[in-house]
């Protein structure tokens, strides 16, 4: 459908009015229907057609996912509208750069902007739409700049030979003050400086030097038996050495720093490591096998303690074992008990091959499916979609996106429309009761 100018009569306007608590709600200035009676006016005396409105009722304008913004924003992005109506700006969003980023959608899909109380944000003329691309490009600059500023900040950091989490490394302490540096623990230390000596020798794996942490009855800082990742993850970190490190994020290069903290480990220890380590990654290459699919990999969990059983293959043959014990849980009376895959995989195919399905048997689990279920099941689809989100922005800020910014934009839309897909969670509670 062509685009109508703004004075054109039968402009397709959609409304949108947001309050966030209910005592903002009993204010005259920004109760719901006073927001709309303005609106409607302003459409009228403006000639345009309103053929909707959304309405966020009880949420604050910082927050970005809005179940209905985020409905309008699809509306924009099918371009089933051409202009987008606010009372003011702030019951758009409250959020610098939340407003930008939504400027940069309502460009891209060629949507204008107006708001009642704020002139200056008049985007509604095509000819004025232009200044919308000034806000993407506003957006993008922001964006840019807050990543460099972050990026920055955590390099000199790192540079001053401090540490940039919160958390320190197993072995260290918080000083107490963000501009000192960390402080060794002791009792930690002792496990960094065994499991770096032994792992030295080129005698042990990271599962050998897990197994023997925990024979010594060394412990996570949650009281856990150590696991192989953690091992992992140990060895590789040279902050045990004396050292801080910063990786660009656009390059993927990582710099190396003088801490200010004490040492762990001497150097000569930590190169031994690493050569093992080297030597170990090239023999597994050459002896490597073929992969092998496993018919209930990420499938089958225990019926004791319900953690899924790890798919491996061995000398002996291919098994699917409980791997409590080397996850840190002592609990499950079946760890490290296997059964062969070949074995319980005949039985699913068995199974399966015996499985006839009624007529009826989408009805039937239809009406076997507990309402409970699936509300949980709601609710976990909007978590996830919350947790995506939130992972999206970091990576945009962190620069992961700067070579592809389409992606980005295209998966944003992606979560959006799911998201307006599903109830509220209000609306899943409500359900619930």
């Amino acid at each position: 459908m062509p685009r109508n100018s703004r004075n054109a009569p039968g402009s397709r306007v959609v409304l949108y009015a947001r309050v966030s608590t209910e005592e903002q709600a009993g204010e005259d200035h920004y109760s719901i229907e006073a927001q709309l009676n303005e609106m409607r006016e302003f459409a009228e005396r403006e000639g345009w057609t309103v053929i909707g409105q959304f309405v966020d009722e009880g949420i604050s304008g910082s927050k970005r996912e809005r179940p209905e913004l985020n409905a309008l924003l699809d509306v924009a992005r099918r371009r089933d509208c051409d202009i987008i109506l606010t009372h003011e700006l702030s019951r758009l969003s409250r959020s610098v750069y939340h407003t930008l980023d939504i400027f940069d959608l309502l460009g891209k899909y060629q949507v204008g902007f107006a708001s009642v109380r704020d002139p200056d944000f008049d985007f509604a003329d095509p000819s004025k739409r232009f200044f919308l691309t000034i806000m993407a490009a506003i957006n993008e600059y922001y964006i840019e700049l807050l990543r460099q500023h972050t990026s920055k900040a955590k390099r000199e950091r790192a540079k001053q030979g401090l540490y940039n989490a919160s958390l320190m490394p197993y072995g260290y302490d918080l000083s107490g003050d963000a501009h000192k540096p960390a402080v060794i623990n002791e009792d930690e230390a002792k496990v960094i400086r065994f499991a770096f000596e032994s792992y030295a020798t080129g005698r042990f794996s990271d599962q050998d030097i897990a197994d023997l942490l925990n024979q010594k009855e060394f412990r996570t800082r949650s009281g856990r038996r150590f696991p192989k990742d953690a091992v992992t993850q140990i060895l590789n970190n040279p902050f045990y050495t004396g050292m801080t490190t910063y990786r660009n994020n656009a390059s993927g290069e990582q710099e190396v720093f003088d801490g200010q903290h004490d040492a762990l480990i001497s150097m000569d220890i930590w190169e031994k490591c690493q050569q093992v380590r080297a030597n170990r990654r090239s023999q597994s290459r050459s002896i490597q096998k073929n992969y092998r699919h496993y018919l209930l990999s990420q499938l089958a969990v225990c019926d004791v303690c319900g953690r899924t059983l790890r798919a491996q293959g061995s000398e002996n043959g291919s098994y699917y074992r409980e791997m409590s014990y080397e996850r840190g849980y002592v609990d499950c009376p079946h760890q490290r008990l296997g059964v062969r895959a070949e074995i319980i995989e005949k039985q699913m195919r068995d199974l399966i091959e015996y499985i006839q399905l009624p007529d009826d048997w989408l009805q039937e689990v239809a009406s076997r499916v507990g309402d409970d279920i699936e509300l949980a099941n709601l609710r976990r689809q909007r978590d996830r979609l919350e947790a995506e989100r939130r992972r999206l922005q970091q990576m945009r800020i962190e620069g992961d996106f700067d070579d592809n910014m389409d992606f980005y934009h295209e998966e944003m839309d992606r979560i959006r429309r799911e998201t307006a897909s599903l109830p509220t969670y209000d609306q899943i509670e409500t359900l619930r009761v």
